[in-house]
């Protein structure tokens, strides 16, 4: 009951964030929102929702199964909540790393990148198939001995953070910068810049990518344009959540029948 209440103040301030955001985005014609793109984005958001009440039990047992075989018995006392509140962002780092060096975890990452808009309703647009990869690359805090229950509420914070870092209403937040993955830091990461590309990648830190070469500072000189490097120009959710898919398919495709060419 007290995690339905948690999510449907969640909601209530999201909508409410949203519309607001919307508005101050009309007075002052920062064409911020696109009707077309907004329905894109809460539809995916719809069905990513639908997904995780789906598969969300099964993570959950998954990871009390591999729980038995943890290496240590981790309780709950605050100083293992910090340690786990770091593992979650180191974690999350290499996750969403991996998801843009790997062809196949960009596939299923690659529609939350496909809008050229960002605003706090892109932040729905979520990759629909991650819960299997992140149900594995979560793993290793079970088998350290983490209670998955622990890990599930940390990572659940993590991602109302994460939803927020989509605002673009606001400038940079002072000493926050140094250390948080600010609205600013993640605006960087949607970009489809040369110079900005496959940077930042932290959850609610930003100090793993200052750690490991992957943080880029906004430029004052560069307009950032978002999206991906080859828009798709459409409306279908499924070409949208598929189209890296199609065209891995082509390219092995092609070389399939290259390969058999006698020429």
């Amino acid at each position: 009951m007290a995690y339905q209440f948690i999510y449907i103040v969640f909601f209530v301030i999201y909508f409410s964030a949203i519309i607001a955001e919307d508005w101050y985005s009309r007075k002052n014609n920062l064409g911020l929102y696109e009707k077309k793109d907004s329905f894109m984005n809460l539809g995916i958001g719809i069905l990513v929702v639908i997904t995780r009440l789906l598969l969300d039990g099964f993570r959950i047992q998954f990871w009390f199964y591999l729980a038995s075989f943890a290496l240590f018995e981790i309780g709950d006392q605050f100083y293992f909540w910090i340690l786990l509140f770091i593992g979650n962002e180191l974690t999350y780092y290499w996750f969403h790393r991996f998801s843009h060096e790997n062809k196949f975890l960009w596939a299923v990452h690659v529609n939350h990148h496909s809008s050229t808009r960002l605003n706090l309703l892109t932040s729905a647009r979520l990759p629909v198939f991650a819960i299997v990869v992140q149900a594995l690359l979560w793993a290793p805090l079970v088998l350290l001995g983490f209670n998955p229950l622990m890990i599930f509420l940390i990572s659940q914070i993590g991602f109302i953070f994460a939803t927020f870092q989509h605002l673009r209403v606001f400038g940079k937040l002072g000493w926050a910068e140094k250390v948080f993955n600010t609205p600013t830091h993640h605006a960087i990461h949607h970009a489809s810049n040369k110079e900005y590309i496959n940077h930042n990648y932290g959850l609610a830190l930003i100090v793993f990518d200052k750690l490991f070469g992957t943080f880029v500072e906004e430029k004052e000189e560069v307009e950032i344009k978002y999206g991906i490097t080859n828009n798709i120009e459409t409306n279908n959710p499924l070409v949208v959540i598929f189209h890296e898919w199609i065209n891995i398919f082509k390219d092995y495709k092609q070389k399939w029948t290259t390969s058999k060419d006698p020429n």
